[in-house]
C-alpha cells in the first residue's frame, strides 16, 4: 500500500507500454483488474489495476494495519468509537 500511494502521489507522467515491467507488478492478482480496461492492450498497471477491485483491496487492508497498530498502542481508532450520532463502520 506504501508503494502504490507513493506512486499516485509522486507520479510524473510518462510514456508506457505493456511491455515495460513496473514496480507495482507484485501486487497483481491481490483483486479484480478493471473491469473498463478489458480487453484493452495497455501495460496492467496502472491501466488495468487502478480500479474497484484496487480500492476494494486497498480500504480493508489499510484498516486491518491500523486496527493492529492501534492494539498494539493501546489506543483506540475515532472510526469504532460508537454513541449518540456515531455510526460503526
Amino acid at each position: 500500500m506504501v508503494k502504490l500511494r507513493n506512486w499516485l502521489v509522486h507520479y510524473t507522467p510518462r510514456t508506457v507500454s505493456a511491455e515495460d515491467p513496473h514496480t507495482l507488478d507484485h501486487i497483481r492478482g491481490r483483486f479484480a483488474d478493471n473491469a473498463l480496461m478489458a480487453g484493452g492492450g495497455n501495460a496492467w498497471f496502472p491501466d488495468h489495476a487502478l480500479g474497484a477491485g484496487c480500492a476494494g483491496w486497498a480500504v480493508p487492508s489499510v484498516r486491518a494495519f491500523v486496527d493492529e497498530f492501534l492494539a498494539v498502542i493501546g489506543c483506540r481508532a475515532n472510526y469504532r468509537i460508537t454513541g449518540p450520532g456515531w455510526e460503526q463502520p
